[in-house]
């Protein structure tokens, strides 16, 4: 029985199971289309107003929009991405946010609507604000994608910015355990 009094000892058992896990300590790279070189985020956005870009290189955007920030140009235009869209931001419409918190994906959500973000098992995302309807904001880190996801679908990590490693132990009546440890 493995020696600890337990019997099983396939590492299945959700009584026992624990997995250390470490929160990111600032944002992650995320996917770019083919015509971009790199895409490694120094940081996030949340729109202040609604902007329409102009040229072909300005992002357009909503008020309340959360973005993946990628450069800080001195002319007062950044680098920004949104739902795998690349392009310039100015400024002052922006403010720069720091993550409440990182979450890994407990399952799969296919967004429905607008606004919304999907997630896939074992998704990391950076969450910035939970809504008393528990339908949270952040951004996927996997996918580049920001919007509105339910927060019942996602095991927070740790506090930000900066976590040291601790000891996850989620609750064995609500989890797939051999598919979560195949994701981790």
């Amino acid at each position: 029985d493995g020696g600890d009094g337990g019997g099983d000892d396939d590492g299945d058992d959700p009584e026992r199971w624990t997995e250390t896990l470490t929160a990111p300590t600032g944002p992650l790279p995320i996917p770019v289309p083919a015509d971009h070189t790199e895409a490694a985020p120094v940081g996030y956005l949340l729109t202040a107003c609604d902007f329409e870009g102009v040229e072909d290189s300005e992002l357009s955007f909503l008020q309340g929009d959360v973005m993946f920030l990628l450069a800080k140009d001195a002319d007062g235009w950044w680098q920004a991405s949104i739902n795998g869209r690349f392009g310039y931001v100015p400024h002052t419409a922006c403010e720069t946010i720091a993550p409440i918190a990182y979450c890994i994906a407990l399952t799969d959500f296919a967004a429905e609507g607008d606004g919304e973000m999907s997630y896939a098992l074992g998704d990391i995302v950076a969450l910035f604000a939970k809504e008393d309807d528990g339908w949270w904001t952040g951004a996927n880190c996997s996918s580049g994608h920001t919007g509105f996801f339910p927060g019942n679908g996602v095991q927070q990590l740790a506090p930000c910015p900066r976590a040291p490693g601790f000891k996850l132990i989620l609750d064995a009546d609500t989890l797939d355990w051999p598919a979560l440890r195949e994701a981790l």
